[in-house]
């Protein structure tokens, strides 16, 4: 478990590196692959494998949630700003 742990901080860097210098789509493909080797990955029926895809979304979770949220954001944004 504490290995997931520190794959997870090695994470949040690229996070912060994805969506601050590489475009929302490249950020959405990664997301994409991501999501389809994780599920890939989940679906075999080799232990090994599926240590492999729950690392991956350990990794990868923080970019889920960030990009949702940046996402969101960036589409209220302009709805809040005529708002009052």
């Amino acid at each position: 478990m504490g290995s997931l742990i520190q794959r997870a901080r090695t994470g949040i860097p690229f996070v912060g590196f994805l969506l601050d210098k590489r475009t929302t789509f490249e950020a959405s493909l990664v997301l994409l692959v991501s999501g389809v080797a994780f599920g890939l990955l989940g679906m075999v029926g080799h232990v090994g494998a599926q240590t492999v895809s729950i690392a991956l979304f350990v990794i990868l979770r923080p970019l889920m949630y960030t990009f949702g949220e940046l996402a969101c954001g960036s589409r209220l944004r302009p709805l809040t700003e005529f708002s009052s």
